[in-house]
């Protein structure tokens, strides 16, 4: 009983991270250029940023996680940064006019999100509600040269103020 016990509670202590304050600017790269939070030393660490959480025109769907933006503002007007939730966790939605498309020999679909439902520690959520998002970085790397290539946030909890 014991052993289970303290077996329990060191896990818990293992898989609990504290999520560092981070700024919206430092998420978002300029064209061509990598997010300054993308470096080696953030890799596995988890941040909170306060933002929206706003569709975008380019929404991707992929293992259970759609790409959405983490916006300044609840329009997705100003600065934005883009975040995988996953579905059904964090975050519900509905996807219309869906179309197939084949262009330069690859084959895809799109579609417009609507119905957009943001799950939070105190309830749901909207676009328009102002959240603390905390993620956790994925620095990728070329396999050849081991070179960062991009970084990937992955939410683990979204929190209403």
């Amino acid at each position: 009983m014991r052993l289970s016990l303290l077996s329990s509670l060191l896990f818990l202590a293992a898989c609990s991270k504290t999520a560092e304050p981070g700024k919206l600017a430092d998420f978002i790269g300029a064209p061509g250029k990598l997010e300054a939070a993308c470096v080696e030393a953030n890799d596995g660490k988890r941040f909170i940023v306060d933002g929206h959480v706003v569709p975008s025109d380019d929404v991707s769907v992929t293992d259970g996680r759609v790409s959405l933006r983490l916006s300044e503002d609840s329009e997705g007007q100003g600065l934005s940064a883009v975040l995988q939730f996953k579905e059904g966790t964090h975050v519900d939605f509905a996807v219309v006019d869906v179309k197939s498309t084949f262009t330069g020999g690859m084959a895809g679909t799109k579609g417009t999100l609507t119905g957009v439902t943001l799950h939070t520690d105190k309830g749901d959520a909207t676009p328009a509600d102002r959240l603390g998002v905390v993620f956790d970085v994925e620095v990728l790397h070329q396999f050849q040269t081991n070179a960062i290539t991009a970084c990937i946030y992955k939410v683990v909890d979204l929190r209403k103020p």
